[in-house]
């Protein structure tokens, strides 16, 4: 038993030890999405959307967000792993606008990481709705192509690593952003 909960911190690291960034191109509306779970220590602090998001998080069976003795997370984790629920927060920079301006959102998401990523639906989020699963990518990181809620969210998501330590890289990503750069001009 302790063997299993060992395995399922392991592979849970992204949904709740480092935190998963992605970056996601809008090639319709030159938007530059950069997608992340790390949290926000103080909720007082954090955006209004934020904090609703956390409340929607809230609402569903198993929340990350929800605070509850070490205990009982680690038993969420280990019988419910796949149905866990996290907050993630969406930045772009607006490539069509004169003015310097940034857009941020925020939804929930199941991160089934490194399998994929499954959003859940009616959310102000560029990823709501949409599931993603990892496909062979070339670079050390991987690629995740949307499967499932397509019609208006990204094709794909590229994982960015935590601080693309030891030179890991996104090929398809790098690729994405040079078709994006030359549709919507170079971000500065």
């Amino acid at each position: 038993m302790r063997h299993l909960a060992w395995l399922a911190l392991v592979f849970a690291a992204p949904v709740f030890g480092e935190p998963s960034n992605f970056e996601a191109f809008d090639f319709k509306n030159c938007l530059r999405w950069n997608i992340t779970n790390e949290m926000y220590g103080d909720l007082n602090a954090a955006p209004r959307q934020y904090v609703a998001a956390v409340e929607f998080a809230n609402r569903q069976p198993y929340s990350r967000h929800k605070s509850m003795p070490a205990q009982e997370f680690d038993n969420m984790y280990e019988k419910h792993f796949y149905e866990v629920v996290v907050v993630y927060s969406a930045i772009a920079r607006d490539m069509k606008s004169k003015e310097d301006k940034s857009i941020e959102k925020y939804g929930v998401c199941k991160p089934h990481y490194p399998r994929g990523i499954q959003c859940l639906p009616n959310q102000d989020f560029p990823l709501s709705g949409a599931s993603y699963q990892t496909v062979h990518s070339k670079g050390a990181l991987t690629t995740l192509r949307c499967v499932a809620g397509c019609s208006s969210t990204p094709a794909t998501i590229h994982n960015m690593g935590y601080e693309a330590m030891d030179g890991e890289r996104n090929i398809e990503q790098e690729a994405a952003l040079r078709k994006f750069n030359k549709l919507c001009g170079r971000a500065p």
